[in-house]
């Protein structure tokens, strides 16, 4: 959210744009530009804990015989799409009526309204990262497609898993210096700057970090000093990322392609791998405090309405920019404090959304299959 927030201040015509338009603008010097600059890696989060989720449970489901391909897609499909279809359909009817101003006609019908209009198919049938992925219908749902189409692809992936073991397992490393090799080279190839450009069809293609290992299995003792080397391992990749991205939008290095194709190659993959370590380490009750962190009952409802926040905050953010009346100064302090509202507002929204469509969706979903299965059950006569 506050890299979105970020994005959206400027693309307003702000009276210091200088500052943040070229590689040598100030605002590049200070060590908090990398981090709003990187902020679109921080979905791959999102890729791991979904990848090590949907392991965990289908492992568990073949274990048990009872995975049923068809019944995860349809899951799956009613989980994300009904809460993106009633946004479609209130940016296609009511959204236009929600604000006024210089900027509205823009933010509003030309990267929100058309887009819809020309793209809700492609966003309901979760194709839109590869068929529009520049004019997205609602923008922060390509994501739902990649997700989506990760989910058709998994039981290829731990079928071999559950029946081969670590002898499909030793074939991800060679899978995922593959993929890092091809990435290189189309970087190079068509220039891709990480500092400069988000790529929503490109996240699909370095899928390779997320794999799903079977944390299914018996617990794993950890020696204590190979545990804390990867934590230190793990938490400097992730300030080596922030670090390198810093110095990749330094003027020195803006024009260095080869730097640049190292650098986009490299950090969606050492990412992911950090966070998985993060997440193997706390599973196996190795946490230590961050586990018990991110073990708080408060991460509990605000998990629940994950989806919802994601996909509310955006259109929020449109009409709220778009609104504005007054060109203003890009400031670190003000947009933190812009930060801070959007929070609120996006809360009460996102709770809003969650009462009234994504929750009992789910609970009809439930109710249903209890239902066929009590049916099925049911001894005939």
């Amino acid at each position: 959210m506050l890299g979105h927030r970020y994005g959206w201040q400027r693309g307003l015509p702000n009276i210091n744009a200088g500052i943040y338009s070229t590689a040598d603008g100030e605002w590049f010097s200070k060590f908090w530009s990398a981090i709003i600059t990187i902020h679109p890696i921080a979905v791959d989060c999102f890729f791991v804990l979904g990848g090590c989720l949907l392991a965990r449970s289908i492992l568990n489901a073949i274990n048990k015989r009872k995975f049923n391909i068809p019944k995860l897609y349809l899951h799956r499909y009613l989980r994300v799409t009904p809460v993106l279809a009633i946004l479609i359909l209130i940016v296609l009817s009511i959204f236009k009526f929600m604000g006024s101003g210089p900027f509205y006609k823009f933010t509003i019908f030309n990267a929100q309204v058309n887009q819809c209009k020309s793209y809700y198919w492609s966003a309901l049938i979760h194709i839109q990262n590869y068929y529009n992925p520049l004019e997205a219908c609602i923008q922060p749902s390509w994501y739902l497609s990649v997700d989506y189409q990760l989910v058709l692809l998994s039981p290829l992936i731990l079928y071999p898993a559950y029946y081969f073991g670590w002898k499909f397992l030793w074939t991800l490393p060679t899978y995922i210096i593959g993929i890092q090799i091809w990435t290189f080279i189309a970087a190079m190839q068509n220039e891709y700057k990480p500092v400069r450009i988000l790529m929503p069809y490109d996240v699909g293609l370095k899928s390779a970090e997320k794999f799903y290992f079977p944390t299914h299995i018996r617990k794993i003792s950890i020696n204590k000093y190979l545990n804390t080397s990867m934590w230190i391992l793990s938490i400097g990749t992730i300030f080596a990322i922030l670090l390198g991205i810093f110095g990749l939008q330094s003027v020195e290095y803006s024009d260095n392609k080869i730097a640049h194709a190292l650098f986009f190659a490299l950090q969606r993959n050492s990412w992911g791998l950090a966070i998985a370590w993060i997440v193997f380490s706390c599973e196996m009750g190795y946490g230590s405090v961050i586990r018990k962190f991110l073990e708080l009952p408060i991460w509990i409802p605000l998990g629940r309405m994950s989806l919802s926040f994601y996909l509310v905050h955006g259109l929020y953010f449109s009409v709220q920019v778009g609104s504005s009346k007054v060109s203003v100064n890009f400031d670190d302090f003000q947009l933190m404090h812009l930060f801070a509202g959007d929070i609120i507002v996006t809360t009460m929204l996102a709770t809003l959304l969650w009462l009234t469509f994504e929750e009992p969706i789910l609970l009809i979903e439930n109710f249903t299959y209890k239902c066929i299965e009590q049916r099925r059950l049911k001894p005939s006569k």
